[in-house]
């Protein structure tokens, strides 16, 4: 496992009690990089991230989707956010992390006020990353919660002006794909058993966090590592082909971007067609039924 990175996520795994000597043990199974992604449900003291940074930590990441604290509370719904994630926050910049925060845009928090602000505040606390990345329309998120594309354009101003002022700070802004499906005409590849899998705390090994939403209705579970071991469920798994398969639609045959494709974003396959099977992409075939599906260029929106 050399090369590869470990991301820690899902809620709040800062609670876990044994993180410690997981770090520790991912470290001594040859992970070169691990790094935390969290959303803190309580404050965090910096012993506890020495703690961690000792054990060889040196990422972390921090949801925060606003710095007004009645907009945070209202987007989030944990009582007491506002104050336990910069407690959290500064205590990890404080033991020596490198802390990433990930802003989700929906249209609450789309104003421009609301983004300068923000970036000002996480920038004067310490951050050296901040990355901005509009909600997908995936599980609890909905299409009538992304921002419009004027909101985007705004935003995207704001980050490139952000950008040229504060070179020192890496600022990323990736807009909703939905608002711009018209002007795409590329495919994505999806990552999932290609170069990535997603953990369950269970045991369970699946393609990606996306998938999440869908675990309810379809069993998307390519085996558990109670049973077997990650090497046997990547290479022998009889569901892995899912996430491999080269594209067989007829509209795919004459593809340049066929053998790179793998049927592209799996979530979204099932989000709008409810089939996995059925290609996701952006191209302009998927493009036509997509937009014809969710009917999102309605002049009505």
């Amino acid at each position: 496992m050399g090369a590869y990175k470990l991301l820690i996520g899902g809620g709040d795994p800062l609670k876990y009690p044994f993180l410690v000597q997981l770090i520790e043990l991912s470290l001594e199974q040859g992970f070169k990089r691990i790094y935390i992604s969290t959303k803190p449900v309580q404050k965090y003291p910096k012993r506890y991230f020495d703690e961690l940074f000792k054990a060889g930590l040196r990422e972390l990441q921090i949801s925060i989707d606003s710095v007004t604290p009645s907009l945070l509370h209202k987007i989030v719904g944990i009582s007491n956010y506002f104050e336990n994630v910069f407690h959290t926050l500064y205590s990890a910049i404080a033991s020596g992390l490198k802390v990433i925060v990930k802003t989700v845009l929906i249209k609450d928090n789309a104003s421009p006020s609301e983004i300068q602000k923000l970036l000002n505040v996480l920038t004067d606390s310490g951050v050296e990353e901040i990355n901005i990345n509009t909600a997908a329309p995936i599980g609890m998120a909905s299409l009538d919660m992304l921002p419009t594309m004027e909101d985007e354009t705004k935003v995207e101003r704001i980050v490139k002006e952000f950008q040229k002022s504060h070179p020192e700070v890496k600022v990323t802004f990736a807009p909703s794909p939905f608002n711009k499906l018209k002007e795409l005409n590329s495919p994505i590849m999806c990552t999932a058993f290609i170069t990535n899998v997603f953990l369950y705390p269970d045991g369970s090994i699946e393609g990606c966090d996306f998938l999440t939403a869908f675990r309810k209705k379809f069993n998307l579970s390519l085996g558990n590592l109670k049973e077997k071991s990650l090497r046997d469920i990547w290479f022998n798994s009889p569901k892995a082909h899912l996430f491999r398969k080269i594209p067989q639609k007829e509209y795919c045959l004459r593809c340049p971007n066929r053998q790179m494709c793998f049927n592209g974003c799996k979530a979204f396959s099932i989000a709008f067609f409810g089939d996995i099977n059925e290609p996701f992409n952006y191209c302009k075939p998927v493009i036509k039924k997509v937009t014809e599906n969710i009917n999102y260029y309605d002049e009505g929106r």
